[in-house]
């Protein structure tokens, strides 16, 4: 019985490229700039009595390149995270930060108050402060007997 063909096939898939970034950096040489699209970043959202606060990852984006639309009932928030500019003579032996422009949508269960929100940053976290409407609060309706 010959175990050549069994110690090739495993001594190949031991060598095989272990992610899609492996494989493509080995066949180009370098991993492709702007390979990761649509990138986003993180975020959290918690809800108190009062608001909703969301804090949004944007280390390395000037807030003059964050746009906020709020409605009634939902928040978008569109930015740009930019690349740093490669000068000539430097050596880049590593690049996995992702850059470009970046969409989120947040849904909330309950109307807010779209003029009252506020934003701030700090130590490259954004945090907004989403006000509930307070027009969504149970009303008592009287019925009129006739």
């Amino acid at each position: 019985m010959n175990r050549t063909p069994r110690r090739e096939l495993a001594r190949n898939l031991v060598s095989f490229p272990a992610t899609l970034d492996d494989l493509i950096t080995n066949f180009w040489g370098t991993r492709p700039q702007n390979a990761v699209e649509g990138w986003k970043p993180d975020l959290d959202l918690k809800e108190t009595p009062e608001a909703y606060i969301l804090k949004v990852e944007i280390p390395g984006i000037d807030p003059d390149d964050i746009d906020i639309q709020v409605s009634q009932d939902s928040l978008q928030i569109r930015g740009e995270r930019r690349e740093e500019e490669k000068r000539e003579g430097e050596n880049w032996h590593v690049v996995e930060r992702s850059y470009g422009s970046f969409f989120r949508t947040i849904d909330f269960p309950s109307n807010v108050q779209s003029d009252a929100v506020e934003a701030e940053t700090e130590d490259g976290i954004l945090t907004l402060t989403i006000p509930k409407s307070t027009d969504r609060q149970p009303k008592k309706i009287t019925v009129k007997a006739s």
